[in-house]
């Protein structure tokens, strides 16, 4: 789930249930907004491959719950492993 082809397979599943639109953005990786057309998801351009995949996971399982309560995530400082 590390690849740009992971990533785009799991977009492409959201896209589906969503509009998708690639914007750049400061402190995420992707926003989720409801508006009168329906869902849409901003996905950061500048966002690793790894950190798209991992939100593309989250909006899939927000989307598939069906849930009406709002979602909300804290931004915080990426780990990244260093050698």
């Amino acid at each position: 789930m590390r690849t740009s082809a992971a990533a785009e397979e799991l977009v492409e599943g959201v896209r589906t249930l969503a509009d998708i639109v690639y914007v750049p953005m400061r402190d995420s990786v992707a926003r989720m907004e409801w508006t009168d057309r329906g869902w849409v998801l901003y996905i950061d351009t500048d966002s690793s491959h790894e950190d798209r995949c991992w939100a593309m996971a989250g909006v899939l399982r927000l989307l598939t719950s069906r849930s009406a309560e709002p979602v909300c995530t804290i931004p915080r400082q990426g780990i990244r492993l260093v050698r």
